[in-house]
């Protein structure tokens, strides 16, 4: 399968100025946009259900069967709206607030409102925030988001207060983003703020590695495996020759078992380094071993070094769906880094900790056609394509969530983020460095070529030039 992913910064603000422009015309191009099923036309008691659904789309088949067939006032409302494209917006905040035992007719309101709205391609936001019982269920999932098929099936199902809102929003790319989650929670807390900001699909031309939670890492052939490490340890996600990116790991108590999470990202291009690092569970930023300090709007930085090569920051910390996050970018790697705060709860009804997450966008080949790391050596297995999902082949993996790395855990632990002597490290160092030891080798051969590689595994210090960004 393959994809085109649509710069977010051009693609999805025009996407929204065109809807906004000439929303009043209902349907341009397009059949029937907002017309069934709208403002809870088989309502089910209650007040408040069901109004400003299914408006202002662009496209065929847009904003339907929205906001219909709620108990209760106040659900299934604003869904299914300001969409651009086919198939937008549909099937949201639909039968909630069912009666159960033992709860009053006066709760159960405040389910499905705000889903599938300013969604822009294909198949986006449909099938969010149905089924919920009590208040404040499936809320706020599945807008936002560009290209085809994201953001569906969010907040669906949920028993209880306060579960599956915020999931499957401001997804970029094809091919299943952000979809299924938030859904069938009991008590409340459940679900929240899931499957957001995913940048592309599992193949194609740019394509993902991630991590999150107790970490759960994804690959860049999408394949999903457990990575647990050490408490307090520092390992090494990417390695290339210009970029390396590294995560520490610290204790996370949870209701039946003790595991890990990440409390620290670390990004580093040539000499320029950025790290993302919670203290207790508040987020600082560094550049360069400064701190930044936090605005209440997004900030940007950008270098420039002499060989004409560049790196963008930003940190936002109200990044729709996401929160505080910063987004560090190279011509080979875009990787978001952000902060899930303490509050979540688990199955037992343990409340955790905050931690970190991060995803890693592929935006062109690594330098020398190489990358290391515990998501980097997933590359390998992405360039031979379908090859790789060959149980055939010797780049085929079994879909057992384990990690199969190249060497052992502790040949990617690393002293700090900015470590360079590790074993899997290939930061700093050119592929002649790294050839293989040959039989016919000398000890003085060794040692030199060993020599040059210790000197090569420093990087080369750059002068740099601030750019001024607005």
């Amino acid at each position: 399968m393959t994809s085109t992913t649509t710069d977010s910064s051009s693609g999805r603000s025009s996407g929204q100025q065109t809807a906004n422009t000439f929303g009043t015309l209902g349907t341009v191009g397009g059949v029937a946009a907002g017309a069934a099923s709208q403002g809870g036309l088989i309502g089910m008691g209650g007040s408040s259900n069901g109004n400003q659904n299914g408006g202002n789309n662009i496209g065929n088949l847009n904003g339907n069967s929205n906001g219909g067939g709620n108990l209760i006032g106040g659900n299934g409302n604003s869904n299914g709206n300001s969409n651009l494209g086919d198939k937008n917006g549909n099937g949201n905040g639909n039968q909630n607030g069912g009666l159960i035992t033992g709860v009053s007719g006066g709760t159960g309101s405040g389910n499905g409102n705000l889903n599938g709205n300013q969604n822009t391609g294909s198949s986006n936001g449909n099938a969010n925030g149905n089924g919920n019982v009590l208040g404040g269920n499936g809320n706020s999932n599945g807008n936002g988001n560009l290209g085809s098929s994201n953001g569906n099936k969010n907040g669906n199902g949920n028993s209880g207060s306060n579960n599956g809102n915020g999931n499957g929003n401001n997804n970029e790319g094809s091919s299943n983003n952000g979809n299924n989650n938030g859904n069938g929670n009991i008590g409340s807390g459940n679900g929240n703020n899931n499957g957001n900001g995913n940048a592309c699909a599992k193949t194609g031309k740019n394509t993902c590695g991630s991590g999150s939670n107790d970490p759960i890492m994804t690959g860049f052939t999408g394949r999903a495996f457990n990575f647990f490490g050490d408490v307090a340890k520092t390992y090494n996600l990417i390695s290339s020759r210009n970029h390396q990116l590294s995560a520490r790991l610290k204790l996370s108590v949870m209701s039946d078992h003790n595991g890990t999470t990440m409390d620290g990202v670390g990004f580093m291009y040539k000499s320029y380094r950025v790290l993302f690092e919670l203290e207790g569970d508040n987020p600082h930023v560094y550049i360069n071993d400064k701190e930044l300090s936090p605005r209440k709007k997004k900030q940007k930085h950008a270098w420039r070094f002499e060989d004409g090569s560049a790196v963008e920051m930003s940190w936002d910390p109200y990044t729709p769906g996401i929160g505080n996050a910063i987004v560090v970018a190279t011509d080979v790697l875009k990787v978001m880094v952000w902060h899930t705060p303490k509050g979540i709860i688990d199955e037992g009804g343990k409340v955790l900790e905050g931690y970190v997450n991060f995803n890693i966008t592929l935006m062109a080949p690594p330098e020398d056609d190489r990358m290391a790391g515990i998501i980097g050596d997933t590359y390998e297995r992405f360039t031979v394509g379908q090859e790789a999902f060959n149980p055939n082949s010797t780049f085929f993996l079994p879909e057992d969530q384990a990690w199969h790395g190249k060497g052992p855990a502790e040949d990617y632990e690393m002293v700090n983020y900015w470590d360079t002597k590790f074993p899997m490290n290939v930061f700093g160092t050119t592929r002649d460095a790294l050839s293989s030891r040959s039989a016919l080798e000398t000890e003085p051969v060794v040692e030199a070529a060993e020599e040059a590689s210790s000197r090569l595994s420093q990087p080369q210090p750059l002068r740099l030039r601030r750019l001024l960004l607005a």
